[in-house]
């Protein structure tokens, strides 16, 4: 039996992911019009300075924005479990103690950073003006977690492509 301690942390970071997307999606269920209200009265705010009184303009970004909260629920959802399939396949084919905490880690926290990313950049682009203003503003959240995924990913496939069991352990 493998011991999950070497892990905990990324499989801790990792629920929480997969909660963030279920919660949200339960948050979309409930209060879709709430939200949506709020990023268009987030762009009304400043539709004479930021978009120039375009209220056509104004709505393809508030529109846009929506589908970044959509985003934000999938990508929490979907990496998160894979962050905890990785998490839990690393303790089986890591090397170390510590390539195991590192890449639990890396997984998990890209896990949730992506997923926040998404979120917030959807929020403030109508504030701001450009859906590409948004996710500009939450870039150092979100190429870190990209990374930190993708990194973590391509670290298990290396461990696997030359995972050796230690048959001396056998009964």
């Amino acid at each position: 039996m493998k011991s999950f301690q070497n892990i905990k942390a990324g499989l801790i970071l990792s629920v929480l992911a997969m909660l963030c997307g279920f919660i949200m999606g339960g948050v979309f269920g409930a209060n879709e019009d709430v939200i949506k209200s709020k990023l268009k009265n987030s762009g009304a705010g400043n539709i004479e300075t930021v978009y120039q009184g375009d209220a056509e303009k104004m709505k393809s970004v508030v529109d846009k924005s929506w589908k970044y909260m959509i985003r934000a629920h999938l990508h929490w959802g979907v990496m998160g479990i894979g962050a905890l399939a990785v998490c839990l396949l690393i303790a089986f084919v890591g090397n170390s103690v510590w390539e195991q905490r590192g890449i639990a880690l890396f997984i998990g926290l890209g896990a949730c950073m992506y997923g926040a990313f998404w979120m917030m950049a959807g929020f403030a682009a109508p504030a701001l003006g450009s859906t590409g203003a948004g996710k500009e503003a939450y870039g150092w959240l979100g190429w870190p977690g990209a990374g930190m995924y993708i990194l973590a990913t391509a670290w298990t496939i290396k461990n696997i492509l030359f995972y050796k069991p230690d048959l001396s352990q056998s009964n």
